[in-house]
């Protein structure tokens, strides 16, 4: 028992090896990252990795307050990641499946009931008509979606507080202390939101595109979505403000952390696990999480490298040239390696990439075998733009 979990001595940037779920502790300070194989811990905001657990494929993970539940069909183990050791473990009748958790108990289904465990894995049932395919955790509550209807469930006493009958397939559920939201299949760019006061009337959230994970938070009145195309975007719950996007990242999972600053944490499939600010982003924060997304494609329009380019008098087909090695420069990169600036060139100006044209004769550029990166002077030039240029 005492190597359920294994820690690290030295902590690195965890970066998942197969398509990641992520599950975010209450207090924001942790996250569960789940593989196929293994569980792993990560300290938030940094993204460190400092313990894992050897698991199979058909294991669910949720969090009971401060522990981590970790559950295999019939055996459910419930584990202290701080203290490395396993707290309680327990053999059910039959598999459950874990649909949703708040606080300190799990919503959970099996073929003939469904359930509430608390953090002592104490089975309670829960009297619902139909099966709960998927749930959420609403302020103290456990939202879960049962056929045509989202019913609220009070944790303590395992019973149903209020039903909402919807209409659609629903695809994702959740709320906060004013609203519940959800999406259906059948308008998947649409979140309906609906508020939780005498006469309020549901809202609705289009998208610029279908969306493909929509992640909440019982805390927050901000949604994180992840749309078809990749891109990341912020939606507002109260409508104070419109949907916006926050960056492309191609994230293969989403998880929203509210604690002492709100931000999604990004997981990818063989890149470093990283978090985005909800804050509004300036120009630079835009072209920080274009760089670190790897996608060369329609690079960003930055209004100062452009006037720099202008000054410059440079071909406009070379600006994506500047605006990737400044991108690696705010990443704290030594440059870009010569492939990637053939890449974002779209392999038209060789000589370019080896030193041999206009960015390195102008100085613009400084090339080693291993890096080309912008000079410093047209680095600084760039980070005395005091505001973000439209």
């Amino acid at each position: 028992m005492q190597a359920l979990l294994h820690v690290y001595d030295a902590r690195v940037t965890f970066i998942p090896v197969d398509r990641p779920r992520m599950f975010v502790s209450r207090d924001g300070m942790l996250a569960a990252i789940q593989e196929p194989a293994r569980i792993t811990i990560i300290a938030l905001p940094t993204c460190e990795a400092f313990g894992t657990i050897e698991t199979s494929a058909a294991t669910a993970v949720a969090w009971l307050g401060d522990k981590l539940l970790v559950l295999a069909g019939v055996r459910a183990r419930l584990v202290d990641p701080r203290a490395a050791k396993l707290v309680v473990e327990r053999r059910f009748d039959e598999p459950l499946a874990l649909v949703a958790y708040a606080d300190a108990h799990v919503l959970a289904t099996s073929a003939t009931a469904t359930v509430v465990l608390d953090d002592e894995l104490r089975i309670r049932p829960v009297r619902v008509h139909e099966r709960v395919v998927l749930g959420a955790a609403v302020h103290t509550s456990l939202v879960g979606a049962a056929g045509d209807a989202m019913i609220e469930i009070d944790p303590v006493a395992a019973l149903n507080r209020r039903t909402w009958r919807t209409t659609g397939t629903l695809t994702a559920i959740g709320g906060n202390l004013r609203n519940v939201w959800r999406t259906i299949a059948e308008m998947p760019a649409r979140i309906t939101v609906t508020p939780l006061v005498v006469l309020g009337q549901p809202t609705q959230h289009e998208l610029p595109e279908p969306l493909v994970a929509v992640v909440g938070h019982p805390r927050s009145d901000v949604l994180a979505c992840r749309g078809a195309s990749g891109a990341l975007y912020a939606v507002d719950l109260t409508g104070k403000a419109a949907p916006r996007t926050l960056a492309v990242a191609h994230a293969d999972a989403l998880a929203l952390v509210v604690g002492t600053e709100t931000y999604v944490l990004v997981g990818r499939t063989q890149h470093p696990t990283q978090c985005l600010s909800l804050a509004p982003s300036t120009w630079r924060d835009e072209l920080i999480a274009w760089t670190r997304s790897g996608v060369v494609e329609n690079y960003p329009v930055i209004a100062a490298i452009a006037e720099l380019a202008n000054q410059l008098e440079l071909e406009e087909e070379l600006v994506p040239a500047i605006t990737l090695c400044y991108g690696a420069y705010l990443c704290g990169a030594p440059g870009v390696p010569p492939h990637d600036l053939a890449e974002v060139l779209g392999g038209r100006w060789p000589d370019e990439v080896r030193g041999a044209g206009f960015l390195a004769e102008s100085g613009l550029l400084r090339f080693t075998p291993e890096w080309i990166s912008l000079a410093p002077a047209y680095c600084r030039k760039l980070d005395d733009v005091a505001s973000p240029p439209t």
